[in-house]
């Protein structure tokens, strides 16, 4: 299920099914799409010790340079790498902490949960932050 991140961003998050329905992006106006689910990040049993904070910022400008259309963030579940990115994008483009961004979008999707290092990562970013 495609969910808008926040109300006032043009930001969705998804699974690797929505990113593959062609329909469903068309549907609504997905300009840009950010994969998480392979390339960028490698799979292993240890993925709470993955480093997706090195990623913040550079994704941050990627979804701020689309200029018409919207961006789709998806990862194999929808439910802890792009939350991640999402949580991370809203802390910055808001200047929220993490507990404020993280509920948020919890608010907007029901089915969120990034592992706990990702967590301590999104943490560090607020210090990062100064929020």
């Amino acid at each position: 299920m495609i969910t808008k991140i926040h109300p006032d961003l043009m930001v969705f998050i998804g699974d690797y099914d929505d990113a593959c329905n062609e329909n469903l992006l068309d549907e609504y106006a997905i300009d840009k799409i950010i994969n998480l689910s392979q390339r960028i990040i490698s799979y292993s049993k240890y993925h709470e010790y993955e480093n997706i904070s090195k990623y913040f910022d550079e994704i941050y400008e990627f979804i701020d340079s689309v200029e018409n259309g919207f961006c789709f963030i998806h990862c194999m579940g929808g439910y802890s790498r792009s939350v991640t990115i999402a949580i991370a994008y809203i802390m910055k483009k808001l200047n929220k902490t993490y507990d404020e961004a993280y509920f948020e979008m919890k608010k907007e999707r029901k089915s969120i949960g990034p592992n706990r290092g990702f967590v301590s990562q999104l943490k560090e970013y607020e210090i990062y932050l100064d929020i």
